[in-house]
């Protein structure tokens, strides 16, 4: 109808943009927002500190191995949680495609 001829050229097509990708580094920040996790960051970053203030003939092994394993488990929490974020962007962009571009609607009584 003219009226949906007006619209489409006032305001243009119905359609959404496509959604910006978000960089890896801002999904990898993303990762450590959590206040579980900045607070094992800081317990690991305090713990460092300590040890590395100690007299290095008064260091054990597990003096160092205690922080570093918790940095590692925050590493690898980090990476599964960006690998399963990719994936899940890319089943929603799988399920966008799938959709139909295109409707049959009824206007002025018509199809």
């Amino acid at each position: 109808s003219e009226d949906a001829a007006a619209r489409l050229e006032a305001l243009g097509p119905n359609a959404l943009d496509p959604p910006r990708s978000t960089p890896l580094w801002k999904r990898v920040a993303a990762q450590f927002a959590d206040r579980l996790v900045l607070l094992l960051l800081a317990a690991a970053g305090v713990s460092l500190v300590i040890t590395l203030s100690t007299d290095p003939a008064e260091r054990t092994v597990t003096d160092v191995f205690e922080p570093g394993v918790i940095f590692l488990i925050l590493a690898v929490n980090a990476a599964v949680g960006v690998v399963q974020e990719q994936r899940a962007d890319e089943a929603v962009r799988a399920v966008s495609a799938m959709e139909a571009e295109e409707a049959v609607v009824r206007r002025d009584g018509e199809l």
